[in-house]
C-alpha cells in the first residue's frame, strides 16, 4: 500500500566493524526479501531481544525501496 514512501537507510555507527555492518544488512535483507519466521534480530543489546518475521516483498517492491523511490524524490539516476 505504501511502497512508495518508503526508502531503505539506516543510521548504523560509524565505528562498527565490517563484520557486524554486514550481519546487520544481511538480517535486513532477509527482514525484506524472505518469509524467514522467527530469526534472532542481531542488535540486543541497543535494540531489544525480539524475533524476527519476514515479509517476503515483491521484486517490484523492493526496486522501489532499494533504488526507483530515491531516485524519483531526489531526482537523481542511480543506474
Amino acid at each position: 500500500k505504501y511502497q512508495d514512501r518508503v526508502l531503505f537507510g539506516t543510521d548504523l555507527e560509524a565505528t562498527f566493524s565490517e563484520e557486524r555492518i554486514a550481519e546487520f544488512y544481511h538480517t535486513h535483507y532477509r527482514f525484506l526479501q524472505t518469509k524467514d519466521e522467527y530469526f534472532d534480530h542481531p542488535f540486543p543489546d541497543f535494540l531489544g531481544q525480539w524475533k524476527v518475521f519476514g515479509l517476503g516483498l515483491d521484486d517490484d517492491v523492493l526496486e522501489k525501496l532499494y533504488f526507483k523511490n530515491t531516485e524519483r524524490i531526489l531526482k537523481i539516476g542511480l543506474d
